[in-house]
């Protein structure tokens, strides 16, 4: 649903009638290294807020600590927004950063590295007044 693409991070207008995507991330797109993120809901606060757009890396490699775009394993073509906390072969254990309004791995358990789409790297909207990175530490 809409809400639920909301409550883990996604922005709605960003999801066609019955799917839900992350814009740019589609199949004439599937080349390009790099793809926008819209954040509505609170799912990742502090760390992430409605109305931000982030840029993401396509990439398999994450690291424990990386805020990632992450397949759904309860519905495959919902991509959402959560942290990687731990890592337990070549699975991982996806949260939200705000325990309380996220769907994630204490939901659905471990997800495939396959799931993993991205990790983001540098917000760019609204402007950001210092360097920043979602990457705790």
């Amino acid at each position: 649903s809409v809400r639920g693409a909301m409550r883990c991070g996604l922005h709605p207008s960003l999801a066609a009638p019955g799917r839900h995507q992350v814009l740019g991330h589609d199949p004439g797109m599937a080349r390009l290294p790099w793809f926008p993120v819209a954040v509505a809901g609170d799912s990742m606060e502090p760390t992430l807020r409605t109305g931000e757009w982030w840029l993401a890396r396509r990439t398999h490699r994450v690291a424990v600590g990386d805020v990632v775009v992450v397949r759904q394993p309860e519905q495959g073509d919902l991509l959402t927004v959560k942290r990687i906390t731990r890592r337990e072969g070549s699975r991982w254990w996806v949260e939200g950063d705000n325990a309380a309004r996220s769907r994630d791995s204490r939901h659905y358990g471990l997800v495939d590295q396959e799931a993993i789409v991205g990790r983001l790297v540098v917000r760019y909207r609204p402007l950001p007044l210092r360097r920043t990175s979602p990457r705790g530490g």
